[in-house]
């Protein structure tokens, strides 16, 4: 099996394609609707006044910090359903997405809140909502269609002036 510089199988045959070899088609896309909820998220808050900072490590708990006061910052973590509608959009607030602290595969399941994460981001293809996750029940997927979005600027306003 033929390697690239990074160790990453390549195609040697027209039966070995991306979208086959090691699952790459599926890792593909989830990199790609990642990114691309990111910058649309980025965007948007670049559109509000603020001015975003990602972390550099993917293994992060949050994808997105803004500062809205002095000394004051919101930690924001996105989720992307980018090949829905709001109809049929949700989101986990949790990393594994669980009930429980330990996962099937024994990773340890947290709950964003219980991290410090102050908003949850979905994007989807009818836009992006933002959810104040204290507002939550932490087991409970936020459903777009079915709970109730905040207008961020509003709840900064809110919540650290």
């Amino acid at each position: 099996m033929d390697t690239d510089l990074f160790g990453d199988i390549i195609p040697t045959d027209e039966k070995q394609t991306w979208k086959n070899v090691a699952n790459f088609g599926r890792h593909e896309s989830s990199e790609r609707n990642k990114a691309l909820s990111e910058s649309m998220v980025c965007t948007d808050l670049i559109e509000k006044g603020y001015d975003p900072h990602t972390p550099y490590s993917r293994d992060s708990i949050h994808d997105m910090v803004i500062e809205v006061s002095q000394d004051k910052w919101i930690k924001i973590q996105i989720k992307g359903d980018l090949t829905k509608t709001k109809q049929k959009a949700s989101a986990n607030l949790s990393t594994r997405g669980g009930k429980t602290t330990i996962s099937h595969e024994g990773r340890k399941n947290t709950f964003y809140e219980d991290i410090g994460v102050h908003i949850l981001a979905v994007c989807c293809l009818d836009g992006i909502f933002y959810y104040d996750i204290s507002k939550h029940e932490k087991t409970k997927p936020i459903r777009v269609n079915q709970n109730k979005h905040i207008d961020l600027v509003e709840w900064i306003k809110n919540e650290f002036t």
